[in-house]
């Protein structure tokens, strides 16, 4: 799995614990190397395949019921998705990606199963992907354009960006529409990579019909060879002098709930004709929508119509989704500025499961809205034909794969990682879930920012995965996935403890002897280097590279004050350095008096025979034995003690 040995030992050695804890003999443990699955580069429309082997290291067999993608992404695929894995057996996993559109993806495979993970404190093993698919992208800055010309031949333009946000070139090979009204200025080009260009489209109205069309843009996209963009025309006057029509909420939000209510006016925007008289439809979902109105109808009298009759007043097809309010009234005046024609108060039936709209109908099968139009009189039309209701969901950007080091926080800037139509996005409401539990997750917030903090547990490390929740303030949410990869991190060796000579000890006979002990939490192997100087900032190295955890210092004075320090070294050069202690050496005593009675005598003999045959840096080794000193105790030493015996120093 890439991760280094005593990782493993360490989690092996947690494990079989808490096996001998639990009482349980068994435990299935899996492990699978490589760590990761890469996809350089693969075609859209093409496909690669790639594998791991998975190994079951424990003493009972491991059931995997279920191997897919966290997002469930219809471009990755594995292969088998579950099977039965025998003790000592191994399983090798084929996972496949077959690209439907260019760009980078980010993934990670859960395996389900009823085994522990080797080699990491997660509990489930999560197989982290990853994958870049070349091709082209087409884009579209807008799904409709809207057109609303004057007059019969006055041509009006609308302008769609077209955009690469894949990464090889995109050509744009040809525009159709179905209308001779719509022309499209643009012919064949070329994107590059992240580039765009404007496109415009000129709509030239050849009757008054409202007209509504597609225009079907070619390309080599492989996710999109035939892209679409609505156009849509409202209905054109026969002659310039026109008022019009426009549909405005006032009242309510964008957003409302069962039982609350929705203001809505129609609103004229004359010219300086006179305005002889208007009819209008206006449509709406009866079974969500309902109209209180007044005693005459649906509609409640204002502005131009509040001090004359309206000649129709009904709701056609009521209690249906495709309900109709009608109004229509003939009024002389000369009016020259804005006004209301009459307001529709809606009370919501239910809550809104979907967008719906009200909405100036202009179109068949209902009727047209621009039939008074006496010789010589002001031409009604549409404007603003429709009102919006109800929330739409935000949208969440995918995660990337976040990678971090064990005992440390992940920070992700969460604000630009969805948008929403009504909501700002520092207004969303954000909620993570582990499914682990073993993550300490929390949301920081400013006044301009929102950033997700992640803690995995302590000498915590894999994979993991986090349930990332997006809510707007209408409740109306959207959900993916966040995948964590939590690098193992060298943790350094304890420190040494001491244990000769004490703190502060002082008349210590030369050689001093050093002891102390030394671990490390994840087993490595380490080594120790022993540091002596006469003051504490001028320690300098005695020895390194020492594996047992003792030394043997003989090259120091008598009568003086010694300080040392021993650092532990593991296999991977982290280091940790002990406390800094210090001693006094014992003054000199004479060669050959190892009791320091200023006499040579049958209590030196054991001592010097101890010390006989023994060189500098071994163990028993002392200087009062060396008398030639050659840093040996030797046979010529040996007669010089034989001849100083029984004698006074």
């Amino acid at each position: 799995m890439g991760w280094p040995a005593r990782r493993a030992r360490r989690i092996a050695a947690a494990l079989a614990i808490s096996l001998l804890v639990s009482g349980v003999s068994a435990e299935p443990i899996l492990n699978f190397a490589p760590s990761s699955v890469t996809f350089d580069s693969v075609v859209v429309g093409g496909s690669a395949t790639s594998s791991i082997q998975l190994n079951n290291l424990g003493d009972a067999p491991a059931v995997v019921t279920k191997v897919a993608p966290i997002s469930a992404d219809l471009q990755l695929t594995v292969s088998p998705s579950s099977f039965i894995l025998g003790v000592g057996q191994s399983q090798v996993l084929n996972f496949t990606f077959s690209p439907t559109h260019a760009g980078p993806i980010s993934d990670a495979f859960k395996l389900q199963s009823d085994a522990a993970v080797f080699g990491s404190t997660a509990p489930v093993v999560n197989i982290p992907v990853t994958g870049v698919a070349t091709g082209s992208r087409i884009t579209f800055s807008k799904s409709r354009l809207s057109f609303e010309s004057l007059n019969i031949g006055k041509a009006v333009s609308d302008t769609v960006g077209i955009g690469n946000i894949g990464n090889e070139t995109l050509d744009v090979l040809s525009f159709r529409s179905t209308s001779p009204d719509f022309v499209v200025g643009s012919t064949f080009f070329e994107l590059a990579p992240g580039d765009t260009q404007s496109v415009i489209v000129t709509f030239t109205p050849s009757s008054t019909a409202a007209v509504t069309d597609t225009l079907i843009v070619l390309s080599d996209s492989p996710d999109a060879n035939f892209s679409y963009v609505d156009l849509e025309a409202i209905e054109t006057p026969g002659k310039i002098g026109t008022s019009r029509i426009s549909l405005v909420q006032t009242s309510g939000t964008g957003s409302p709930a069962m039982g609350d209510l929705v203001r809505v006016a129609l609103f004229m925007i004359p010219n300086a004709d006179t305005i002889r008289g208007v009819e209008a439809f206006i449509g709406f979902d009866n079974t969500l929508l309902n109209p209180l109105g007044n005693v005459d109808g649906p509609f409640i009298k204002t502005g131009l119509t509040k001090n004359i009759d309206l000649q129709i007043n009904t709701v056609e097809q009521a209690g249906t989704s495709d309900a109709a309010a009608h109004i229509s009234t003939v009024f002389g005046l000369d009016k020259r500025t804005p006004d209301t024609l009459a307001v529709l108060v809606f009370e919501l039936l239910q809550d809104i499961q979907a967008e719906t709209s009200i909405r100036v109908l202009t179109e068949d099968p209902i009727r047209n809205s621009n039939f008074l139009n006496p010789t010589n009189a002001s031409y009604a039309i549409p404007g603003s034909t429709k009102v919006e209701l109800g929330n739409t969901v935000p949208l969440l950007t995918p995660f990337e794969i976040q990678t971090f080091d064990e005992d440390t926080d992940l920070v992700l800037e969460i604000l630009d990682q969805t948008t929403d139509r009504e909501t700002q996005s520092i207004d969303l409401v954000w909620e993570f879930q582990d499914p682990s539990g073993l993550l300490t997750v929390a949301i920081e917030s400013t006044e301009t920012t929102k950033s997700l903090r992640v803690t995995p547990p302590q000498d915590g490390f894999g994979v993991f995965d986090l349930l990332a929740i997006v809510s707007d303030v209408g409740g109306a949410r959207d959900s993916g996935t966040v995948v964590l990869i939590v690098q193992p991190k060298n943790d350094p060796p304890n420190a040494p403890v001491y244990r000769a000579p004490a703190d502060e000890s002082v008349d210590v006979e030369r050689p001093i002897e050093l002891f102390w002990s030394g671990d490390d939490p994840e087993g490595d192997a380490i080594k120790f280097e022993v540091r002596i100087g006469t003051t504490p900032g001028g320690l300098q190295p005695a020895a390194t590279g020492l594996i047992a955890p003792s030394y043997s210092a003989d090259a120091l004075d008598a009568s003086t004050m010694y300080f040392w320090q021993v650092v532990t070294i593991d296999s991977l050069g982290a280091r940790t350095e002990g406390s800094v202690l210090r001693f006094t050496t014992a003054e000199a005593a004479a060669p050959g008096d190892f009791d320091r009675n200023l006499t040579i005598d049958i209590n030196d003999y054991l001592p010097f025979s101890q010390t006989y045959n023994k060189k500098a840096g071994e163990t028993g080794f002392d200087f009062r034995g060396d008398f030639d000193a050659n840093n040996r105790v030797d046979f010529a030493d040996f007669l010089a003690f034989v001849a100083l015996f029984w004698t006074d120093v």
